[in-house]
Formats: structure tokens, sequence, C-alpha cells
């Protein structure tokens, strides 16, 4: 019978991906002497935050995962983070394997949301292994379980999860969308020759030179391109705070005020249908925004 051991060496940024990928340095020892042929292998990497500690920075980011800092004794549990596997050539007594561990900037899934929030440390992980190993056996071919209780701990420095980001998405973030603006924004940016980052910069300066009541119309831009920039701003500071919409939604319409689809204008919004805005923050500077540029000297 199989006597196998499990060791992280390291776990690195893969430089050489097409996308976001981690590389855990795995060591296998086989100690009973056993010739393994192959070893098709399957790891479940879990996070335990509750084993490390957090500034004040990293607490107020965390607030929305994990609630107040007095109640972590009880939400601060650990989590599945993904499910990865490879297949080991064979070996004797000792080998070491790669295992391929793909990740995800998108801050909707627990596990990015949570990375993204720590600044230094390391992040303690659990690697719980399993799968098949393929042997010599008595009769020349045998297939044996690898037991699930063969798992092994590691720290990963916080720098190899901001390294790997930092490859794909440098100095930029993800911010969940409808598909009408994504679908704007793809149409604005391909017009423009804008690249994601430039498209980003350009919008969040018009948006904050509106937010301070100077003239966005810069020399040698487009007026329409800007209502456009002003339209998706719109929409994801509508997405991104507690505020709805009561009334119909407004109709798509082109720079010539016809449909940008069936060709008709496009109806007016009724005077009577209004948007009901909450007193927050973020929502009572977007309503005073939108009414500075709509009034006009007497």
């Amino acid at each position: 019978m199989i006597d196998l051991d499990f060791r992280i060496d390291d776990v690195i940024a893969e430089p050489y991906a097409a996308v976001p990928q981690l590389t855990a340095r795995l060591q296998i020892s086989e100690r009973s002497g056993e010739q393994v042929h192959a070893l098709a292998l399957r790891c479940q990497v879990r996070i335990e935050p509750q084993r490390r500690a957090y500034d004040a920075q990293e607490t107020a980011g965390l607030a929305d995962q994990f609630g107040p800092r007095e109640r972590w004794s009880q939400t601060l549990k650990p989590f599945l983070w993904m499910n990865c596997s490879t297949v080991v050539q064979g070996f004797s007594e000792t080998t070491l394997a790669d295992l391929p561990m793909p990740v995800t900037y998108d801050l909707e899934v627990t596990a990015s949301k949570y990375l993204h929030q720590l600044t230094s440390g390391e992040v303690p992980l659990l690697f719980m292994f399993s799968g098949t190993c393929f042997t010599r056996g008595i009769a020349g071919f045998g297939v044996e379980q690898v037991p699930w209780h063969l798992q092994d701990s590691y720290r990963m420095p916080v720098a190899v999860w901001r390294a790997c980001m930092d490859q794909h998405f440098p100095g930029s973030g993800w911010l969940r969308l409808s598909r009408d603006v994504l679908n704007e924004l793809t149409r604005y940016k391909a017009e423009h020759g804008l690249d994601q980052l430039g498209l980003g910069r350009r919008a969040a300066a018009q948006w904050g030179a509106g937010e301070q009541g100077v003239s966005v119309q810069s020399a040698g831009s487009e007026p329409a391109g800007l209502d456009r920039i002003r339209a998706v701003a719109d929409a994801v500071l509508y997405e991104g705070t507690c505020c709805t919409r009561t009334g119909q939604p407004r109709a798509r319409t082109n720079r010539d005020g016809s449909s940008g689809y069936s060709g008709h204008t496009a109806p007016k919004r009724p005077e009577s249908v209004k948007t009901h805005i909450c007193p927050c923050r973020p929502c009572s500077t977007l309503a005073q925004t939108k009414a500075s540029r709509t009034r006009r000297p007497a």
C-alpha cells in the first residue's frame, strides 16, 4: 500500500499565463518504496482568515464580509477558495510537481474580495489532497486512492497575490455593471480608439470636473462624446448606490436623437414621472450635480 506525503514549498505568480494564475510548487514523497506510474491529483484550497492579524485599514475593508470586529469570533471562519488538479508523472521516493491555481479578480467572488482588502502580511492557506494513484501492484498494475486526510498548510505572502493581479490588471479593479452599460462602454471605446484604462481615466476625469461645477468641454473634444461619458457615469453611480429609479427607463438614442435600434424618434419621458433619490451622500451629490447641469441662466 502506498504511503504518500505532500508538502507545499512555494506559491508564485505564473509570469507567462494568458489568464491570472498562481502556481504551487509541490513536493511529493512515497515512503513505502512502491513505484508510482502516475498520479491524478486533486486539491481543495481553503483560506483560513482566523489565522492572521489585521490592521485598522484591513478591518474596515473586511466589514462588508465579516461584519464589525466584535462579531469576528462567529463570522471569521475558513472558506473554500478553489478546486484544482494536475497529473504527476511516474516517480519513486520523491518528486517535484507544479499545481496550477487559476484565480480571478472578480470582486463578487468571496475569496477575491477578501484578498483585495489585504495590504500586507500573509494569507493562511490549507491544501487538502485527494486523487488516484497508479502503481505496479501485485499483477503489474494497481490503482489506489489518495487518502483524504493528507493536507498541508502554507502562508502565502500577500505580495504574491498583488503581483499576479498587477501583471494582468495593473492599477485597476473590477466593477459589476449591467449589460446595457457594458455595451455602451464597448461601443464608445471602439469609436474613440481608447484602451480600457484610458476609457476609465477619461470618464473619471470628466465626471470629477462635472462634480466641481466646471465646464467639462475641453478643447478639441466632442460634446456628444462627453454627454455619453456622463450617461455612463450616471449609470455607474446608480448601480453603485442605494438609489432606485421609480420611473420608466429612458430610451437609448443616437446623437441625432433617433432610436439606436428601430430608427424612430425616441419618446420623451413624461414630466410627471420622477426619479426617487435617497438622502445618502453619494445620491445627494449626484442629484445636485444633475440639477446644476440642467439649470440655465435667467
